[in-house]
């Protein structure tokens, strides 16, 4: 399956989206279930990954998980020392990549960065904190640029667990 190429690029929070708590050495944080898969499928379509984070350490959760190899751009500041906004971050990543705003797509559990991301033409998708990243998020988002392949997948599903494996067998 290829995507359209208007999504080209793909962002990421941290904290609350792709794994739970701050702390590092926390032995109760883990990472979302599906990032692994959800991650290839975005790599096998040709389209970038970023992460923008407010968390100075994410470079280490993502070396900690193994995931740092699919990131095409690492985006990270202090927040308590740099202020509690992105939007300098996804400028950084736009003057990286040179992506118009407008074929980004954005997954944040706060509603206040989605918000700085929709400002700027981003599209975005605010997922669940608790849950963290999943397919139908993944699927949420690609609906603003290729209704078609969600409405295929998502109509096929009747349970939470009938989307992932149908999902993933598409993947495959």
């Amino acid at each position: 399956m290829v995507l359209n190429n208007e999504c080209q690029l793909v962002i990421f929070d941290l904290d609350g989206t792709l794994h739970t708590f701050k702390d590092i050495e926390n032995e109760n944080a883990k990472i979302s279930n599906d990032i692994l898969n959800i991650l290839f499928f975005f790599k096998q379509n040709n389209i970038k990954i970023a992460l923008a984070s407010l968390n100075e350490s994410a470079e280490e959760y993502l070396i900690k998980y193994n995931i740092l190899r699919f990131f095409d751009f690492v985006q990270c500041k202090n927040w308590m020392i740099d202020g509690d906004y992105k939007i300098d971050l996804f400028n950084k990543i736009y003057g990286s990549c040179d992506i118009p705003f407008e074929n980004m797509l954005y997954f944040d559990d706060r509603l206040s960065h989605c918000t700085e991301a929709m400002d700027l033409g981003i599209k975005t998708v605010i997922v669940d904190q608790f849950k963290l990243i999943t397919w139908r998020d993944v699927f949420l988002g690609l609906d603003y640029f290729n209704y078609d392949i969600v409405k295929d997948i998502s109509t096929q599903t009747k349970s939470k667990h009938s989307f992932k494996n149908t999902v993933y067998k598409k993947l495959n």
